[in-house]
């Protein structure tokens, strides 16, 4: 094991290879998460990560002497460890993501090169296609619920407006209104745009209607 000033880094075993890896429970102290860790580790894994892939699971003994129950240690790749770390979106996420891209750097500096064959390089290659489908559905989703947002404030307005403006003047600005509610429209075909653009580099088929 290698100490580090922030995440501890160390060399294993990923799919018959030398990896670097980290311990999950220490990034996730690292990152200052206020979620109890079992909650923390379960939702991040569950955003497209695979195991034997992007982490691997270790059982150990319980350092609190409690009998009986196995402590459970995920080991992540460092790549899985940088989309974790963006997700946090505060300053330790952001300082520890450059951390892993100079680790990992190192790492590839210190190893030897050889050549790659054709199914890892078809590997890497369909892991790189599902994360960056994974940065653009979360892009999807923050642009959907700030839209939903908006028109729901818009909703309320237009209430309001109906019940204290006078006749002339609500619909003068429900013409207005019309016209904001045209553009959110535009707004979400470019959204599904996109969403289109994810299942086509990820090669699912979208059902009718969506």
């Amino acid at each position: 094991m290698t100490t580090t000033d922030l995440v501890p880094v160390f060399t294993g075993t990923l799919a018959g290879q030398a990896t670097p890896l980290c311990n999950a429970r220490d990034l996730h102290a690292f990152l200052k998460s206020e979620q109890e860790f079992a909650n923390w580790i379960k939702f991040r894994i569950g955003c497209g990560f695979t195991e034997g892939e992007d982490y691997l699971i270790n059982l150990s003994n319980r350092s609190d002497g409690r009998a009986g129950r196995q402590r459970i240690d995920y080991h992540l790749t460092l790549d899985m460890a940088k989309h974790i770390a963006l997700m946090e979106r505060n300053e330790q996420g952001h300082q520890v993501r450059r951390y892993f891209i100079a680790c990992e750097k190192k790492s590839r500096q210190a190893a030897p090169t050889l050549p790659v064959p054709v199914s890892d390089l078809d590997r890497q290659k369909r892991s790189r296609i599902n994360r960056r489908a994974l940065e653009l559905s979360h892009r999807a989703y923050e642009t959907y619920r700030e839209q939903m947002l908006r028109d729901h404030l818009i909703a309320n307005g237009m209430r309001t407006i109906e019940e204290w403006l006078p006749p002339k003047l609500a619909a003068d600005i429900a013409g207005a209104a019309e016209t904001i509610a045209a553009l959110c429209d535009l707004h979400s075909k470019m959204i599904r745009q996109a969403a289109a653009g994810i299942d086509s580099m990820t090669g699912i088929e979208q059902a009718p209607g969506t």
